[in-house]
């Protein structure tokens, strides 16, 4: 029988931001897919899931040092606007985030914009 090797505080970290950042991008699809089809409340209902895990992600990278914050740059851009595109949707704007969760999501952009 061999050891499996023990992942370090960075690397679960890491893999808790991949799966943060996979889940909201597979409820960005599906917010999409619900607003194509007319489901609104669906398509806003899976673009709050998609927005709570893409901050999620923001959290644990704050944490992070640059270079490992970096590797996720790319992705977390085209999930940013991913989301932001859901929000302009037909009907996104009935049920839109509360001014708290607005400003949350903006604070932890400009912390990740300062800090890396």
């Amino acid at each position: 029988m061999s050891k499996k090797k023990e992942k370090s505080v960075t690397d679960l970290s890491l893999d808790l931001i991949t799966n943060d950042m996979n889940l909201a991008k597979a409820f960005a699809t599906i917010a999409r897919s619900s607003y194509a089809q007319r489901r609104l409340a669906e398509g806003n209902s899976a673009r709050t899931k998609s927005v709570r895990f893409y901050c999620e992600a923001l959290r644990a990278l704050l944490q992070l040092g640059e270079r490992d914050r970096k590797a996720f740059t790319s992705d977390l851009e085209a999930l940013r606007m991913n989301i932001e595109w859901l929000s302009m949707q037909r009907g996104a704007s009935q049920q839109s985030f509360s001014s708290d969760e607005d400003a949350s999501v903006e604070r932890l952009l400009k912390l990740l914009e300062e800090v890396g």
